[in-house]
Formats: structure tokens, sequence, C-alpha cells
């Protein structure tokens, strides 16, 4: 049975509702058609957020010394390197999660 933390699988739901080979392949183009306009959409909000932590960056440093500007584009260093490590960490363990999930699924056939 689906998780509740995540959308049906194709699989999943040919196994709950019985999809004939047909509404299977309709299925899977409608995730092939959402899943390309999920990107761009993700595509323009990030370019709408670089965009507004840019302005929010050069708003706070107006109002800073030099000392506190080097001190503060530290601080977003810092922060950027936490992140960027944390999302490498994240994305090793939902990858580690599928290869379990794989794993099990062929082991259950």
């Amino acid at each position: 049975s689906p998780s509740p933390s995540h959308f049906p699988t194709l699989e999943e739901m040919a196994e709950t509702l019985q999809l004939s080979g047909e509404q299977q392949e309709a299925i899977r183009e409608v995730f092939s058609q959402s899943e390309a306009r999920f990107k761009e959409w993700r595509k323009e909000i990030h370019k709408r957020f670089r965009s507004l932590r840019s302005r929010l960056l050069e708003d706070i440093k107006q109002v800073l010394n030099e000392d506190q500007k080097k001190q503060f584009d530290q601080m977003i260093e810092q922060m950027i390197e936490a992140f960027q490590s944390q999302r490498q960490k994240d994305r090793r363990e939902r990858e580690k999660d599928e290869r379990q999930t794989d794993n099990k699924s062929r082991n259950q056939t």
C-alpha cells in the first residue's frame, strides 16, 4: 500500500487500481507532461528566489560598515556551505532509501 508521504507511483496505482496496459501508458504520459511543467515552474521559482536573496543581501549591506560587510559575507558563505552539505546528505539518503525500496520490490516479485 502506498505511503502517505508520497504521491502514488504508476506501479502502485497499476496494482491497486488494476490498470490496463493502455491506462498505464496514458498515466505514464500524464506523469511525463507534469514533470516537464514542474521543471519549468521550479526554474522560475529558483530564479525569483535568487533575485529576492540578492536584493536582501544588498539591502542589508547598505546598513553595514566595511568590517561588518566582510563578516557578513563570511556568515553567508558558511550558511551556503552548510546548506549545500545538508542537501548532498539528504540526496544520498533519498537515493539509499530508493535503492532499498527498489530491492524490496524486486524481492517481492
